[in-house]
């Protein structure tokens, strides 16, 4: 009989204390529960509410008793407020996904989520969310906005629609693109009060694909008031949430101007104006010239990417890729990558044929 060598080990294994200095807050709308160790090697736990001057006094409280690594657990936009008045003081801040953590297997039983989230991150097993500095969260709230009116501006182009359905105008069948300058200039003229097809199609200059016949043809209708009217209205909107639109483009270039390399010595870098036509939901700023200005490459060649697209991506990562250790990594997080598990059943199907 062979024998087994053994070894002796002295007391329990024991995870090693990574960040010594750290607190843990459960963050909601109007409670935040805060578990952290003291100078004193002591553990305690606080309960404080959501106002601004109660969120400063406990920035003030942590910073005072030694804390430098900060971690949370929220849903919503409940932590922005308190991540940015801890991020000011100089504070490590990890925003954590609840799904991450409470998948560690553990017995919580009565213990409070930030006391259980507290030990988590002292030993090091909290992985972070990725969080933009400041000023490309500035960029991303207006990018975000700005979406948020061309949504609704869609949205008023098929009320639009519809009340010239209701009319039984098809002139936006026949004409390709009703939101460029010759169908503007029709619908405008409907919401004017003119119902002579030939008066309307006199309001157009340009040179349009449909024949004459054709055009005549749709815009013979039925002009009732409540349908002109609500036209007009729905007009008003439009034209004000293109207004919008132009207005959060130019706090875009704001803040993009900001992120424009340092002015090197004889050499300033200068962004023309944009010369072209502007069309339906495209920037009228030259983006374009700034992203390349900015990443130093013109990411629009690769396929699939328009200057829209990179500043959106842009404004949610940053320009510093460290974050991720390689572009699988990258794709991962974007949630670009196939999920590469197989379930039993289709993994012994696989092994067997």
């Amino acid at each position: 009989m062979s024998k087994k060598a053994k070894t002796k080990t002295q007391g329990n294994f024991q995870l090693a204390v990574i960040n010594s200095n750290t607190a843990a807050i459960d963050v909601g709308s109007m409670l935040m529960t805060v578990a952290y160790t003291g100078k004193d090697n002591q553990q305690y736990l606080m309960e404080t509410d959501g106002f601004t001057e109660s969120l400063e006094e406990l920035v003030v409280t942590l910073k005072e008793a030694g804390i430098t690594h900060v971690a949370m657990e929220a849903t919503g936009v409940y932590w922005m407020a308190l991540y940015e008045l801890m991020e000011k003081e100089g504070l490590k801040v990890t925003l954590v996904n609840p799904k991450h953590f409470k998948n560690v297997d553990a017995q919580k039983t009565d213990v409070k989520d930030s006391q259980w989230l507290q030990q988590l991150h002292a030993h090091g097993l909290l992985r972070s969310s990725h969080i933009a500095p400041e000023l490309y969260r500035e960029l991303r709230s207006y990018v975000h906005e700005r979406n948020n009116y061309q949504a609704q501006k869609s949205d008023t182009l098929n009320r639009i629609h519809k009340v010239l359905s209701q009319m039984n105008i098809k002139v936006q069948h026949i004409i390709s693109d009703i939101e460029g300058v010759s169908g503007m200039k029709l619908l405008r003229g409907i919401a004017e009060g003119i119902t002579d097809p030939e008066e309307l199609l006199s309001l157009v200059t340009t040179k349009l694909k449909a024949s004459r016949e054709e055009l005549l043809k749709s815009l013979k209708g039925v002009y009732k008031n409540q349908y002109v009217v609500i036209l007009k209205s729905h007009l008003k909107a439009y034209d004000f949430l293109k207004r919008q639109m132009k207005e959060y483009e130019l706090f875009i270039e704001g803040v993009l101007k900001q992120m424009l390399p340092p002015v090197q010595e004889n050499k300033s870098v200068k962004i023309l104006p944009k010369t072209s036509h502007v069309r339906k939901n495209q920037y009228s700023i030259n983006l374009s010239a700034y992203l390349r200005e900015i990443t130093g490459v013109d990411l629009t060649k690769i396929d699939g990417l328009d200057e829209i697209s990179v500043l959106e991506i842009l404004s949610v990562t940053g320009i510093d890729m460290s974050k991720w250790k390689t572009a699988d990594h990258f794709t991962s997080w974007l949630n670009l990558s196939p999920r590469p598990k197989i379930t039993g059943a289709r993994w012994w199907a696989l092994i067997n044929e």
